[in-house]
């Protein structure tokens, strides 16, 4: 177990004032009774809670029992404890790319670029390069970028999937953001290792990645580049075309959120809602290390201990107008 030091004083939830000369009431949730859940959710039994594994399993089931020991009743879509949440994790495995311009090929090295696909298996072929600046509305406006791969400058002020989404509307099939060469790579690449969950509803486009400036620059035509930052630049067809071929671990499976309800006194149709996210990285380190579980007792099994501790007080007063939806 990693052995994680919580904050000396828990977060306290005080409902109502005292009077000034009035004995000192007490907490409404104390840290012991926290601890409490967070020495349960922590414990290696529960091997990290990472979503989609037996430690998922067992941790819905401890915050469902919890909650329905005080009272409370599933608020699911089937009137159940668990809604199912549709995930799918991708991964890179291993690519290979080929690049031209103007028909001549262009050696980009398989060391600066980094990919992913929607599906286990992608092929793009001889598809046409696309450099569409930092992606933003006014850039795009108007583009068609079908079947394309579009190059996206990597702009830290602006959030990348909304992004990404946009290219993909526009057209592109693959997407491709490119670092700046004082932005390490390791650090571009880390997190494409490490994989990402995503809903499965959500549309990707069928590849995206990464590669550093030096490289997309043997791509993109120097005046574009210098361009690119500017709100009047709009997306050009570059003289580029690409071969993309990529193998990715994708893995879907169901998660599940618990969504417990604590009746009000009203019937007002209206309900307060409490979130915590019950989820951490699991089994995190690798083969041969000492402790490989990240056990996450500060995240976030001590905000769903708050929560359960919430409810067990509110459970026990006079109810509330509203529902109580904790989930």
């Amino acid at each position: 177990m990693r052995h994680l030091s919580l904050l000396a004083a828990a977060p306290l939830l005080a409902l109502s004032p005292s009077p000034i000369h009035a004995a000192p009431r007490a907490p409404a949730v104390t840290p012991q009774a926290m601890m409490r859940h967070i020495e349960v959710l922590a414990s290696d039994d529960y091997e990290g809670r990472k979503p989609g594994t037996a430690g998922e399993t067992k941790t819905i089931r401890y915050i469902a029992t919890q909650l329905g020991a005080l009272g409370l009743q599933g608020a699911a879509a089937d009137g159940g404890w668990y809604q199912p949440v549709p995930l799918v994790e991708r991964r890179p495995i291993a690519n290979r790319a080929s690049w031209r311009v103007n028909g001549a090929p262009v050696e980009i090295g398989q060391d600066n670029l980094i990919l992913v696909g929607k599906d286990a298996v992608e092929r793009i072929e001889n598809a046409p390069v696309w450099f569409v600046g930092s992606g933003t509305d006014a850039q795009l406006q108007g583009a068609n970028l079908q079947g394309g791969i579009a190059l996206m400058l990597h702009d830290p002020a602006r959030a990348a999937p909304e992004r990404v989404a946009a290219v993909q509307k526009a057209g592109a099939v693959a997407v491709i953001i490119v670092y700046a060469d004082d932005v390490p790579w390791s650090a571009v690449t880390a997190p494409f290792k490490a994989g990402s969950t995503r809903l499965q509803a959500r549309q990707v486009p069928e590849v995206q990645g990464a590669m550093p400036f030096a490289a997309a620059s043997r791509l993109i035509p120097e005046q574009a580049l210098a361009q690119a930052w500017s709100e009047s630049f709009r997306v050009i067809r570059t003289q580029a075309r690409g071969t993309l071929d990529v193998s990715s671990h994708v893995h879907a499976y169901t998660s599940h959120n618990v969504i417990g309800r604590l009746r009000g006194r009203g019937n007002t149709g209206e309900a307060v809602l409490y979130l915590g996210h019950w989820d951490h990285l699991g089994i995190c380190a690798p083969q041969g290390a000492a402790d490989r579980i990240c056990n996450g007792a500060v995240d976030n099994a001590s905000g769903i201990a708050m929560l359960i501790e919430i409810a067990r007080h509110v459970s026990r007063g006079e109810r509330p107008q509203r529902d109580l939806l904790f989930m």
